[in-house]
């Protein structure tokens, strides 16, 4: 790490100490074009130890990755790899997910989201730019995405819905890039699902019949002599 990182790191723990009414943010030199940027309103640095504690509205994000928080608290907090844990109304989200929960992990490499975990009672999880026709949504006790590989794993109480296909279970792996859902297995139990049928168009409507129109064809023969006899 270089030493004007740190510098700034330390710059940024001074000014939330000294102004706790006021939120401190900052941002990390540019990886890849993207800058790794956090803010948040109070924070405790253990520079001997590496971790650190923040409080108050806690953001982190970098490109179209994004986690904010309550609180968090961080270990190796001056590395490139981080490992940090959220509490109190959590949101992740990313360009393919979006998750919810009262407390998560998350393990940056090289100052990128990789790998979250999020758990509640319960957490979930909605896909994001998928296809319009078949949304993916779910809720579990705990909801791992892997972030590099784009597969969420819902696990415990799992309930799953796929446009408009629902099942239960405690297991789904969901596979973004090519939609691809695995649930149940050998150590999950059964899977409990409901597949609903496409709704299709009529082929042709039928014609509204007028008024005074619905004799039966003898009828309406009896009718016209009658008429013309009279």
């Amino acid at each position: 790490m270089t030493d004007r990182r740190i510098d700034l790191l330390a710059l940024l723990v001074l000014c939330a100490c000294c102004s706790p009414a006021s939120a401190a943010e900052g941002s990390l030199p540019a990886l890849n074009g993207q800058e790794f940027r956090y803010s948040f309103d109070h924070s405790e640095v253990d520079y001997r130890n590496d971790t650190a504690q923040l409080s108050g509205n806690v953001r982190v994000d970098q490109g179209s990755n994004s986690i904010e928080a309550e609180q968090a608290s961080v270990k190796a907090f001056r590395s490139d790899n981080s490992r940090w844990h959220f509490e109190g109304g959590v949101r992740v989200r990313t360009a393919d997910a979006a998750l919810q929960s009262q407390s998560a992990s998350a393990v940056f490499e090289n100052e990128q989201l990789v790998r979250a975990r999020v758990e509640g009672s319960p957490a979930e999880f909605e896909r994001i730019g998928g296809p319009g026709d078949l949304f993916a949504r779910g809720r579990a006790r705990v909801i791992e995405y892997d972030v590099t590989s784009d597969v969420v794993t819902l696990q415990g109480d799992v309930w799953f819905g796929y446009g408009e296909d629902v099942f239960e279970t405690d297991t789904v792996v969901y596979h973004l890039r090519d939609e691809r859902v695995i649930a149940g297995g050998t150590a999950a139990g059964r899977v409990r699902g409901i597949i609903r049928p496409r709704q299709t168009e009529t082929s042709e409507a039928k014609p509204e019949t007028a008024p005074g129109d619905g004799a039966a064809p003898g009828e309406a023969a009896e009718q016209n002599e009658n008429e013309s006899g009279a």
